[in-house]
C-alpha cells in the first residue's frame, strides 16, 4: 500500500514543469500549480479504496523544477497519515519525469508520465514508468505501464 501511495505522490510530483514555453503541454493550462489527486483509473475502471490517498494527495510544481508531494497512507494502526516528499521534475514533449532522492542523494523514486490533458483546472496523467526503492535505496522495483493503463486525475487547488 505504501508503494502505491508513494507512486501516486511521485506521479503528482511529475506533473510539474519548467517555465520554458517550448516544454509546455498543449492546452490552456500550466502545470506549475498545486494539484489535488481526485481519482485513479486503471484499465478504464476507477479504483476504489483510495480514500486515504484522495483525501491527502496534493502535488505542487514550481517554476524552478522542484515539487512537493503530500500523500496519504495508512499507518500500522490503520489511521490515515499524510507524508511529504520533495522532488525535482522535468517536462519535455508532454512527458513529465519526477525524481526523488534520499539524504545520501540516492534515487528512491522515479516516475514518468504522459500528459493526456492539461487545462486551467484539471490535469490527467498516464503513468508510463515507475522505479521505487526503500528509503535507503535497497529493494528496487521497476514497473513499465502501457499508455492509459493507469491514469491519474487531478484538480487545481488553491
Amino acid at each position: 500500500m505504501k508503494s502505491t501511495l508513494i507512486l501516486l505522490i511521485s506521479v503528482i510530483t511529475l506533473f510539474s514543469c519548467s517555465s520554458d514555453s517550448d516544454n509546455s503541454p498543449a492546452g490552456e493550462g500550466n502545470i506549475v500549480n498545486k494539484w489535488h489527486l481526485t481519482s485513479i483509473v486503471e484499465n478504464g475502471t476507477p479504483l476504489s479504496g483510495y480514500t486515504c490517498n484522495t483525501n491527502f494527495d496534493v502535488t505542487q510544481f514550481f517554476d524552478d523544477g522542484s515539487s512537493i508531494t503530500k500523500y496519504g497512507d495508512t499507518n500500522s494502526s490503520g489511521a490515515c497519515v499524510q507524508y511529504t516528499e520533495i522532488g525535482k521534475y522535468t517536462l519535455t514533449n508532454n512527458i513529465v519525469e519526477d525524481v526523488q532522492r534520499n539524504s545520501s542523494n540516492v534515487i528512491i523514486y522515479k516516475a514518468r508520465y504522459k500528459v493526456l490533458e492539461l487545462t486551467q483546472t484539471s490535469l490527467k496523467l498516464s503513468l508510463l514508468y515507475l522505479y521505487e526503492t526503500s528509503s535507503t535505496g535497497t529493494n528496487p522495483h521497476t514497473t513499465n505501464y502501457s499508455e492509459g493503463q493507469e491514469v491519474r486525475i487531478y484538480e487545481k487547488t488553491n
